[in-house]
């Protein structure tokens, strides 16, 4: 009898041990792969890139949408077409769907093809394939409910106690999901971000409910250490919030452009903002700008009439996509007085990289 006890506490010790050996850091095993990836992307060197994405996925057995379209778009690049293959794959469990990959010009050589046929006619035994739908059905409504109002004309003006009421109601819903099912991932959710809007909401109208706020902060602490949630979409979720949330601290980085002038504008220590950059698995905002300049270039260093809507038209001509937060700013020169910015060095000139 005690022999037994102690081979069955022997087998969960091992259990547990192996457990704690396979488990993931994101932030350490996984982003600084994704961003090594990306610079080279910048520098037109895919199959470097390509082999970074490849061990950040081997590392994490499972990656992020962005990142696996990406990866798949770099071996294209090289004629990899069969590993092109496995991350359309991957991006089909998440959620995207056949017309996706049908209708996008930069697939053409993926579509095109011999293995196409196969994966067409099997695309359903990926699509979706981990998907929850209670879950999923469940955070859907909970969107619909935070809308309600805010879809209204005036709708903080005159519904502002509705509004708060649902976001509270929606907070505890959240809170509920979180404890049954974690944080919601792409794979579980169809790679839609349902969860972010009502978070956000609710930081915005309770944003000195602390004893909640360290509650959540755990949530995402955890969640980002095992991959279940992007470094980069919770700055998207805390942004502009108010500044006790601890996470708005990572996610300054703003370019201004005046008319076909580009600045930097510099918000404080570089250093200090890239240390606690790097405690999340952030890129440094060297690399942020890096990115940038590359997505960006056709139209940062141009007059345009609208920057917003040719930016808007980017991914047509620009098959990849950095997922990194920033902003940016454009103002016409008699709007906006920027010579005295430049002299207190809050505006930083960035040069064109594509001139010589």
């Amino acid at each position: 009898m005690k022999l037994s006890i102690i081979y069955s506490l022997f087998f969960f010790l091992l259990v547990n041990f192996l457990n704690a050996q396979t488990k993931v850091n994101f932030i350490t095993e996984y982003y600084p792969f994704i961003n090594k990836a990306e610079i080279y992307i910048t520098k037109g060197k895919f199959e470097n890139a390509l082999e970074m994405y490849q061990k950040a996925f081997k590392n994490s057995t499972i990656g992020f949408r962005r990142d696996y379209e990406n990866a798949l778009y770099c071996a294209l690049k090289i004629d990899k077409i069969n590993i092109a293959l496995e991350y359309a794959k991957q991006m089909a469990v998440k959620g995207s769907k056949l017309e996706y990959f049908k209708k996008i010009k930069h697939f053409e050589k993926l579509t095109a093809s011999n293995n196409w046929i196969d994966f067409e006619e099997n695309y359903d035994k990926y699509y979706l394939k981990n998907i929850n739908i209670k879950l999923r059905d469940t955070l859907i409504k909970m969107k619909e409910r935070d809308q309600k109002y805010r879809l209204m004309e005036g709708s903080y003006r005159k519904y502002h106690k509705e509004i708060k009421e649902i976001d509270s109601l929606n907070y505890i819903g959240l809170v509920s999901l979180f404890n049954q099912y974690g944080y919601p991932t792409e794979d579980m959710i169809g790679g839609k971000h349902i969860t972010d809007v009502i978070i956000r909401h609710y930081y915005q109208n309770n944003p000195t409910d602390t004893t909640k706020h360290i509650f959540l902060n755990d949530i995402f602490n955890n969640a980002l250490k095992e991959g279940k949630i992007h470094n980069e979409n919770i700055l998207t979720i805390f942004n502009n919030i108010h500044p006790i949330i601890k996470w708005e601290k990572y996610s300054y980085y703003t370019i201004k452009k005046v008319n076909n002038l580009v600045y930097r504008i510099n918000f404080g220590s570089t250093l200090e903002i890239n240390k606690e950059r790097k405690e999340i698995g952030l890129c440094s905002m060297e690399d942020v700008e890096q990115k940038l300049l590359f997505y960006y270039s056709p139209i940062l260093y141009e007059k345009v009439e609208n920057f917003f809507e040719s930016s808007e038209d980017i991914y047509k001509t620009q098959p990849f996509y950095f997922w990194v937060h920033s902003y940016i700013l454009y103002t016409p020169d008699e709007q906006y007085d920027f010579k005295q910015q430049i002299k207190t060095k809050q505006f930083i000139p960035i040069p064109n990289p594509n001139k010589k």
